[in-house]
């Protein structure tokens, strides 16, 4: 009787929706500094999903009633649109219905739902355009969850705002915040991690700690129904990430094994067993694993193969394996479509997310409000590629120009393919991928990587150059880069010499002419 009605508030939680989070978040994206590209990075919601491209623009899709796609509207979308008035970014996070982003100035921007002051920005207003998180800055990682958020500052403090019944802001109270506040008595922290009651840091020693709602032990401890402040999970060193759900929690050991704790009713602890546990237990047959993501009642972990692994609740696909069915243990991700080297994953409320090393973006579970990207099914139990996205774009574009109508082109490849290019003037309107392709001219294959010396025909004056890649295998292009040639300078330089050789010859002659002819 008592697993009937635990079962009902489950299935309650999860039409409610209130149980989303993104776990792709606990990790903050890189900005390489030579090359200017910021790191892919995927995230997802309750019933939305979010992408970073490496051009530091952020894109978004599902459900939208609170404006949690940040596009200043409450439409839902089928595809993704780009988020206003954002740009720099380094790393995204995905809440129940809202968003979080990072900038590479350190601030955090945030969008959607606002009930319980989760956007951080002294109020209670749902916002469908980012606003600024107040009096936060030097920010290294954020997450979103299902009404709080969490920031991690560079001199490893912790920062909370939203909700905080019960106490999951960690700062010895149970007041809602509108606003950041400190984490108590937690320092040297290098990862963070939020569920839909409870938080979690990862120090700098490999320890891991936990506040907020303990009811099924997800905070590791026993005896208590809820911690106000950080407690040390018990018997865990050498973890390397951790994530957070709705009832349990999930840490990553430097061994490449996961371990979890908490809730387990739909087996998402993956022991083989659906019994709470408030300690950590091994989650069976794992090893090799190199990131881990939690969604609301199910678990993921990416293998250092580039699979992925997914166990617990399942009934909208949300496991991937092709399948409705819970599993307790880990099962395999169907490869069957296309998913195959994931660099990164993302688990939301009911829907799943991953990265493939081409910068495609993969999905599956849950499609009603168009989370996963296209139309026309209500879920899917096996990943699909979400429409036209690619994460990855052209960069770090220069020229060398050698005469008025020659130049050579270099760039960074986002896969390998064809490029192709076309020669604009100075500030004409810039071309769509489209036009680059067709209009263009061929470069030749490239590979994915740094390409220099490629040729390219120019007329006199200043030009824009705009080149695109494409992989007909993935019915993929990129999007184009703008390359600026100014005018060549050799014409003019070759002019001057001329006048300094010809002043030069002048000025011999003059002195052969009135000096020398003149001396006895």
């Amino acid at each position: 009787m008592q697993k009937i009605k635990r079962r009902s508030m489950l299935l309650s939680l999860l039409l409610a929706a209130t149980m989303a989070f993104s776990l792709s978040a606990v990790m903050s994206s890189t900005v390489d500094a030579a090359a200017g590209e910021t790191t892919p990075m995927i995230a997802a919601g309750g019933s939305h999903s979010m992408a970073l491209k490496s051009d530091g623009t952020v894109w978004a899709w599902g459900y939208n009633l609170f404006g949690q796609l940040g596009d200043n509207s409450t439409t839902d979308r089928s595809a993704p649109v780009l988020v206003s008035n954002l740009s720099n970014v380094t790393a995204i996070a995905a809440g129940s219905y809202y968003s979080l982003a990072l900038k590479s100035d350190g601030t955090v921007w945030a969008w959607g739902w606002n009930s319980r002051g989760e956007l951080g920005d002294n109020s209670t207003t749902d916002r469908s355009a980012p606003v600024l998180v107040s009096n936060l800055s030097n920010v290294t990682a954020i997450v979103a969850g299902g009404e709080h958020s969490m920031a991690l500052r560079n001199d490893g403090t912790v920062w909370a705002w939203g909700r905080n019944v019960e106490g999951q802001l960690g700062d010895s109270s149970t007041t809602d915040s509108s606003t950041p506040v400190l984490v108590s008595n937690l320092s040297n922290v290098t990862a963070i991690a939020v569920g839909q009651g409870h938080s979690m840091a990862l120090r700098n020693d490999g320890t891991v700690w936990a506040w907020g709602d303990n009811r099924y032990g997800q905070l590791g401890v026993d005896s208590i129904p809820s911690s106000r402040t950080p407690v040390q999970v018990s018997g865990l060193t050498g973890i390397t990430a951790v994530a957070a759900g709705v009832g349990h929690s999930m840490a990553l050991k430097n061994n490449g094994t996961v371990w979890a704790w908490g809730w387990n009713d739909c087996g998402q602890l993956g022991d083989d067993s659906t019994a709470d546990r408030h300690t950590p237990v091994q989650v069976l047959d794992l090893a090799g694993m190199t990131t881990i993501a939690v969604g609301s009642f199910y678990s993921l972990a990416l293998k250092s193969d580039g699979k992925v692994w997914a166990w617990g609740a399942n009934f909208n696909g949300q496991l991937g394996d092709s399948s409705t069915t819970d599993r307790s243990a880990p099962v395999q991700v169907s490869d069957q479509t296309g998913l195959t080297d994931a660099t990164a994953i993302a688990a939301g409320g009911i829907h799943s997310m991953a990265l493939k090393n081409d910068g495609t973006v993969w999905a599956w579970g849950d499609n009603r409000c168009g989370q996963l990207g296209v139309d026309g099914i209500p879920y899917s139990n096996a990943p699909v590629r979400v429409s036209w996205l690619s994460l990855r774009m052209l960069f770090a574009g220069s020229v060398d120009r050698t005469s008025d109508t020659s130049a050579t082109i270099s760039f960074t490849a986002p896969f390998d393919g064809i490029a192709y290019y076309i020669v604009l003037e100075k500030g004409a309107d810039a071309p769509s991928k489209e036009r680059v392709r067709s209009e263009g001219t061929s470069l030749g294959a490239v590979k994915a990587g740094a390409v220099t010396g490629l040729p390219v025909a120019l007329t006199a004056g200043a030009k824009d150059i705009y080149v695109v890649c494409e992989n007909a295998d993935m019915n993929e292009i990129s999007e184009p880069l703008k390359i600026e040639a100014t005018a060549y300078s050799g014409s003019f330089m070759a002019i001057i010499a001329g006048i300094v050789l010809a002043l030069a010859a002048i000025g011999i002659g003059a002195y052969w002419f009135f000096v020398k002819k003149k001396t006895p």
